[in-house]
């Protein structure tokens, strides 16, 4: 039975929302039958901020950083403090009481800190004890060498003390091996490490071989004991008892104290509260990868998984004897090894070489897969012997609290806990007085040094943790242990605890039960999977039936029965599953077909016309043991019956309707991500309340890459700038010219050329022996992206067929005779990556190869005259790359020891860089392998797989019955298919809009899989055969360029940005990562209306913004100048400008920041040398000038000093130049008639003065605190960065506000306000591009049109200049000489006359980044618009931006 009737067919056409989410973009479409009804863009900050090297980091990390600073700060000041009262216990150690001491170290609230300031303290800061009687010293570092042999006052004591307190050297030096081994280098070659061992102290060092010899010493890097040595030799020599009766026990309280002031470091605060939690155990704890426990069931757990093939070649499993025997005598004893290891030792133990069912590297012939071994076990078995072995044969009957005692009182838990969480010290501590085992001596930093056992195993363990809690894998180690697989494991795992008494009587026939629901299982997987592939295609008819009127069998027809025709669509569909080889080797085919069949019937009987239902291990199991009569008091576990981790819909408490709920949750901490979910909740959320969509709309989402974690994002990032370097590549393509083809070729000369020659159009060329090539159009080469991809893929092959095995000579590679051709055909496998593209001579290609895979090709094992050498052993150089990539992304799976957040971030970063590279390289081998193409390949190619992708489909689920999400690549073609873009034409992203014609593309789009995939098939068929485009219309009088229009013409862009400035920052405050509660003054938990107790919150006091920029300046008056720049003197003494002229703020500068701007050096002097001698000047007195004084912007005093106060009052305040201006004062008033606009920028320092004194800001308390005598302004605005204005020229266009293409073509956003307040920067609310991007296009276009004119004169071509050798400066010259317009105006004026140069000049004045005003027939992209355009409709004041993209206006008139 078919329909093709169109009003029933759009009765069962849903209205499908689209989504294009980004990270800091949201494009959405509506399409309600044959119409796309609502569309729009929301714009936002991405939660990210993209640092100078590429990479993101979240504003919450900086300020993070930012805080550490500051903690590091402040403990430096606790420990000059701590010292300094040490010493006013005892005056004769410091002129200081304690009094004193405390009015600059102890806060008082509304009091200002007070550095003591007695002129005998300060004295004592300089080492001149002359007050005393005593010496003057030039440094303290004279002070501590005299302190080795020679007896010190007390005062002088007291000042080497707190000389030390303020240096102290690190505790480690380098955050990785890499920067610990330069570091130590640096220590030898600055002569550091030899002065050290020449000397006995850092100072006697630094004195004798630095100071006294006028050598800098600078960033030598001493390490804490260095310190805490001198410390102890001069507390020694001055008569104190250094003795310890432990490491640090000093029986000296007076030294001990000196010792915990100076040398002593809190152990770091604990992190456990960052910790995730169990998928299984919801309210414990994931456990530490380094913990035993999670060590023996990650052994067990891979040993369970390794088979051997018997003579038949039919895998088996590991007999259990052998398998204990391979975790006793292998993984117990091992750290991290290869599956080689394991090979060798099962095949002595079968007596044979033996295959197993692990990878073999082609290259080496070995099993290279990475096995993780039992770091801790092994190395605490190594260190207490037997008895810790046989205490972890048992590990999982015991917690900490009963686990049997090993070492004198301690379990091995116990153990573990001090490796885990000691620090080094503390650990060594433990180890010798409580366990007492005694030290090793090992080589650290190439010294030897005395360690603890316990610290060298700490420092080889991976930090790190797994999924499950140690209480989860307490319950599953058992059943590992008995031979089960994991999943199967973690399903029987709490059996016995549900069973109780009963579980041991039953458990054989429980186990037997669970093998045979585990046979089940995997079967309706087999049957299930291949009946919903027959479902998918079916539903794929509905769909087109629904869009063209196509017929359709069985619609409605609920008896239908199977015919022939779809008995063979069951066969086929079990080959496609399985793959033609691997399902002419399975035995059970007639069983399976039979299956498939049934359930296929089953779905056209059925009157919903739902996919099967694939039952889970879990539920197959429960009904299993409920025939047999066994019943369960609880749940088992197994990640199968994980709910929705975004929890259900919630309400709306307005309108009473079903909404997405908050998408925070625990698990995911990307910030990137997280705002992009949250805005697409906000939106989503509109749409419901209006009734727009409901939950029976389809959703359709694109979640784009770079919502990823940071360290992928970066690596992504680092994979693709390297392929985009594409004049890299074109030098390394000239090289590799230069050898083969010619010896006399200058490279460097041509590039240039090279360029040219593939911007160029030559019809044909010649290739060695002389014959004419006849070349494809320009148009046609570079059209599709050829001229490089076919340079790349020429160079991934080394400039040979991979087919032919000949070379491919540069003159043909851009000819006919090469193609770019797709090594498994795209008829076979939608793949249009670089991984399925290969270079090879056309007739090849097109007489031998066709449409076959690289596999059947003739020659693919044999030489074969006429055709081409064997094709396989060619690909043993690829095999090679692929083997190194996968060797590199393997070493960083897993830490190799402790590692801090920059080495772990950069681990991870290199290890999703090189799996990309390895990803890549190992798909190129594979299309050249393998012998058949299996529909999982093809799902791969059109189904995003991205985690990112998957949490964003699970959100959309919470209200929604269908949602799919669509590939980036998939979306792409379909732009094609259906007319949004042109064939091999880059996707222009200069505008916003195009987010929503993407949103729209995903809504046209069949969500059916088969539908999609015809399509598809089609199109890659039809490029193919033909070389051409495939199109077609998602349905009748379908137009995408009328699309286009209506969406660009009628979108007006949501930017949407909330005002965070003031927000406080809110959470759990947390002591050795426990949550705290509230309590009263009795000690009494206070608690809520439901009696829970309520957690204690912290809330801070912060502006987020940047109040002052992040270097202090310096503020000085400014001494009045002669003509020839000497100073001017009278009586003796400096005359100082007056006035407003009076000071000058100044910034020190290193000399080669300054080369450029020579005129801001303050010095007129220092001026003069430096622009005749440049980087190698010198001063008046022949030192060379390292750095210079040069003029800042006004500063504004930061605080007060508290220390070495000045009787110039300018002198005690540091000063900052103003950090960001987030607001500014809009001021109105008539004056005759005449409207007078003034604007007051509001910098965040201001901003955040009038909070801390109001705790609010507003308006009116701005202008009261800052501006109170200003008056006379009728209207008075609050403006703010980010806000939309509505641009007018005149007050008669307010008549066309409400108008949409007004509105289009006149709204903008506040970017910025001008420090002097006389101008607004706006930036257009369409344009995409950043005002860099906009500045270069508009340089590039300005370029080409004086280009243009210069040829028509003759004038020469600017070209780089290849005398400069450093190629970054070459760039920069080129650069310099190219867009230096005023230079080329001069040049054609000299050539020709001055009306040319103005004709010319007025030409290029078309083309402006930033325009003052708004002109005719003209959008501009940005606006600088002085006070005398200034003409707007404000947002918030006369319209607000709804989040669909709507106007509202909250005036009526």
């Amino acid at each position: 039975m078919s329909f093709s009737d169109t009003k029933l067919r759009k009765k069962y056409i849903m209205a499908k929302l689209g989504l294009d989410l980004g990270s800091s973009s949201l494009g959405w479409a509506i399409r309600d039958g044959d119409e796309i009804s609502k569309k729009g863009v929301i714009t936002f900050p991405s939660g990210m901020v993209k640092g100078q090297g590429g990479g993101y980091s979240s504003p919450t990390r900086d300020r993070r950083e930012a805080r550490s600073k500051r903690n590091l700060i402040r403990a430096r000041k606790y420990r000059k403090w701590k010292l300094l009262e040490i010493l006013c216990k005892n005056s004769e150690y410091v002129p200081l009481n304690i009094l004193q001491l405390e009015s600059w170290s102890k806060y008082k609230k509304g009091q200002a800190r007070m550095f003591p300031e007695n002129e005998k303290f300060l004295r004592w800061l300089s080492c001149d004890f002359s007050y005393q009687g005593g010496e003057m010293y030039k440094n303290p570092y004279e002070l501590r060498v005299k302190a080795l042999d020679q007896p010190l006052t007390k005062h002088e004591f007291g000042r080497v003390l707190y000389h030390l307190v303020q240096r102290r050297g690190y505790k480690d030096i380098g955050e990785s091996d890499k920067e610990t081994e330069s570091q130590i280098k640096r220590r030898g070659e600055s002569g550091f490490q030899k002065a050290l061992d020449n000397n006995r102290t850092i100072a006697e060092a630094l004195k004798n071989e630095f100071l006294d010899k006028g050598i800098r010493a600078r960033n030598e890097y001493p390490y804490r004991e260095e310190y805490q040595n001198e410390l102890e030799l001069i507390c020694k020599a001055q008569g104190y008892n250094v003795s310890r009766d432990g490491k640090y026990d000093y029986q000296d309280q007076f030294v001990l104290s000196l010792w915990k002031s100076i040398v002593w470091q809190r152990p770091l605060r604990s992190q456990k509260g960052a910790i995730g939690k169990c998928t299984l155990e919801p309210s414990k704890l994931r456990c530490p990868v380094s913990h035993p426990i999670f060590e023996i069931s990650r052994a067990w757990q891979f040993i369970n998984t390794i088979k051997y093939y018997d003579k038949d070649d039919e895998k088996q499993n590991l007999p259990e004897d052998l398998k204990e025997l391979l975790f006793n005598d292998v993984f117990i004893k091992k750290d991290n090894f290869k599956f080689e290891d394991i090979r060798r030792y099962l095949d002595k133990k079968f007596k044979q070489k033996t295959k197993y069912n692990y990878p073999l590297s082609k290259k080496t012939g070995k099993y290279e897969t990475s096995v993780s071994g039992m770091p801790f076990c092994n190395g605490i078995i190594k260190i207490l012997g037997d008895v810790a072995y046989d205490s972890l044969m048992n590990i999982e009957k015991y917690n900490i609290g009963n686990a049997p005692k090993i070492i004198n009182g301690y379990s091995i838990l116990d153990v573990w806990h001090a490796v885990f969480d000691f620090d080094e010290e503390y650990l060594e501590a433990f180890t010798n007085e409580k366990l007492k085992v005694e030290n090793t001596t090992v080589k650290r930093n190439k010294k030897e040094v005395s360690l603890s056992p316990l610290v060298i195993l700490k420092n080889k363990l991976t930090v790190g943790y797994g999924d499950l809690s140690v209480k989860a894998l307490k319950k599953i180690i058992p059943f590992l242990k008995q031979g089960y697989l994991y999943n199967d494991a973690v399903m029987l795992a709490k059996l016995p605890k549900l069973m109780g008494n009963e579980w041991e009587s039953q458990k054989e026939d429980i186990l037997k039960l669970a093998k045979s629901s585990q046979e089940t299982y995997n079967w309706c997987r087999i049957i299930v999977g291949i009946t919903n592939n027959l479902i998918d295609a079916y539903k794929g008819e509905v769909e087109d039936w629904r869009e063209t009127g196509k017929s359709v069998k069985a619609w409605k027809d609920f008896g239908y029965l199977l015919t022939e025709d779809d008995k063979r669509e069951v066969i086929n569909a079990c080959i496609g599953y399985f793959g033609e080889t691997s399902w002419d080797k399975r035995k059970d085919k007639e069983t399976i077909i039979s299956e498939v069949g049934k359930e296929y019937q089953e779905f056209f009987f059925d009157s919903k016309r739902v996919y099967r239902e694939m039952p889970t291990l879990t539920s197959l199991f429960f009904e299993t043991l409920s025939v047999n009569g066994i019943k369960l008091s609880g749940e088992l576990y197994h990640h199968s019956t994980r709910k929705n981790i975004y929890g259900t819909k919630v309400t709306d408490k307005n309108t009473g309707k079903d909404i997405l709920p908050i998408p925070l949750i625990d698990s995911i901490k990307n910030p990137m991500f997280n705002k992009s979910m949250s805005i697409l909740r906000r939106l989503v959320n509109e749409l419901i309340l209006k009734g727009e969509i409901d939950k029976d709309t389809e959703v359709v989402v694109e979640v784009a890459r770079e919502l990823n974690d940071n360290n992928k994002r970066v690596a992504i990032e680092r994979y693709q700038n390297e392929r985009r370097k594409k004049r890299e590549k074109i030098r390394a393509f000239l090289e590799e010219f230069k050898t083969k083809e010619n010896k006399s070729f200058n490279v460097e000369e041509r590039i240039r050329d090279f360029e040219l020659w593939c911007e160029q159009s030559f019809e044909e060329t010649f290739d060695k022996s002389g014959k004419k090539i006849v070349n494809k159009k320009n148009s046609e080469i570079l059209s599709e992206k050829k001229a490089i991809r076919r340079y790349e893929l020429w160079m991934e092959q080394k400039g040979q067929c991979m087919y032919t095995g000949k070379m491919i000579p540069i003159a043909q590679l851009f000819s006919n005779d090469i193609d770019v051709e797709h090594t498994i055909p795209r008829s076979l496998l939608p793949d249009n990556t670089m991984a399925n593209l290969t270079v090879c001579y056309a007739k090849y290609n097109r007489e031998n190869k066709g449409k076959l895979m690289p596999f059947f090709c003739e020659n693919y094992e044999e030489d074969l005259a006429g055709i081409g050498t064997a094709i396989k052993p060619r690909l043993r150089e690829w095999e090679k790359t692929m083997d190194n990539y996968k060797s590199l992304f393997e070493s960083r799976l897993k830490s190799t020891g402790n590692e801090d957040e920059a080495k772990k971030n950069k681990r991870i970063q290199e290890k999703h860089y090189f799996r990309m590279h390895y990803e890549y390289w190992k798909d190129k081998v594979e299309r050249f392998t393998t012998d058949e193409v299996k529909d999982s390949w093809a799902r791969r190619q059109l189904v995003d797989t991205q985690m990112v992708s998957k949490y964003a489909r699970e959100f959309l689920k919470t209200y929604f019955k269908k949602v799919a999400v669509q590939k980036g690549e998939v979306t792409a073609q379909f732009r094609k298919i259906y007319g949004f873009q042109e064939t091999d034409k880059i996707k222009s992203r200069n505008k916003h809009t195009h987010h929503a014609i993407d949103a729209a593309v995903l809504t046209l789009i069949p969500v059916n899989s088969s539908r999609r995939d015809a399509l598809l098939d089609k199109m890659y068929k039809m490029e193919e055969r033909e070389g051409k485009q495939f199109s077609t219309k998602p349905f009748d009088l379908f137009n995408s360029q009328e699309l286009i229009n209506v969406i660009e013409s009628q979108t007006l862009i949501v930017n949407y940005e909330k005002d965070k400035i003031l927000q406080q920052t809110v959470k759990n405050v947390r002591k050795r990562g426990k949550l705290q509660y509230v309590k009263d003054k009795y000690g009494n938990f206070v608690t809520d209306e439901k009696g829970e107790k309520i957690i204690k919150k912290s809330q801070g006091d912060t502006v987020r913004s940047t109040l002052y920029k992040q270097t202090f300046i310096g503020k000085i008056r400014d001494v009045g100048r002669y003509p020839d720049g000497q100073p001017i003197r009278e009586n003796g003494e400096w005359k100082y400008k007056t006035g407003e002229d009076e000071f000058l703020f100044t910034e020190r500068k290193p000399l080669k920041d300054v080369l450029s701007k020579v005129d801001d050096i303050i010095d007129p002097v220092i001026r003069e040398i430096i622009r005749t001698q440049k980087s190698q000047a010198t001063d008046p007195q022949g030192n060379k000038i390292r750095h210079v004084r040069v003029k800042s912007k006004a500063g504004q005093v930061v605080k007060q000093r508290v220390n070495y106060r000045s009787k110039h009052e300018y002198k005690n305040y540091y000063y900052s130049a103003a950090g960001s201006i987030p607001y500014a004062v809009m001021l109105q008033k008539n004056i005759n008639d005449k409207i007078e606009r003034k604007i007051i920028p509001v910098a965040s320092f201001e901003v955040s003065k009038v909070f801390m004194e109001h705790k609010k800001f507003s308006l009116e308390l701005y202008l009261e605190m800052f501006h109170p005598n200003l008056s006379g302004y009728q209207d008075t605005k609050l403006l703010k960065v980010g806000q939309k204005v509505l641009m007018l020229n005149d007050d008669s266009e307010f008549e066309q506000r409400k108008d949409m293409e007004f509105q289009k073509n006149r709204l903008y956003r506040i970017t910025q306000f001008a420090n002097d307040g006389k101008r607004i920067m706006l930036k257009y609310h369409l344009e995409a591009q950043a005002i860099t991007d906009v500045r270069k296009n508009v340089n590039e276009q300005k370029h080409k049109i004086l280009t243009s004119e210069e040829v028509k004169m003759g004038i020469s071509e600017i070209l780089e200049n290849t005398s400069i050798t450093n190629l970054a400066d070459r760039k920069k010259d080129f650069e310099k000489r190219k867009y230096n317009f005023n230079d080329r105006l001069n040049k054609i004026e000299s050539v020709s006359n001055k009306l040319k140069k103005t004709q010319v000049k007025k030409m290029i004045n078309n083309y402006q980044t930033e325009y003052s005003s708004f002109p005719e027939n003209i959008i501009p992209s940005f606006l600088k618009i002085s006070n005398n355009n200034w003409n707007f409709l404000y947002e918030n004041y006369d319209f607000k931006v709804s989040i669909l993209g709507k106007l509202i206006w909250l005036k009526n008139d």
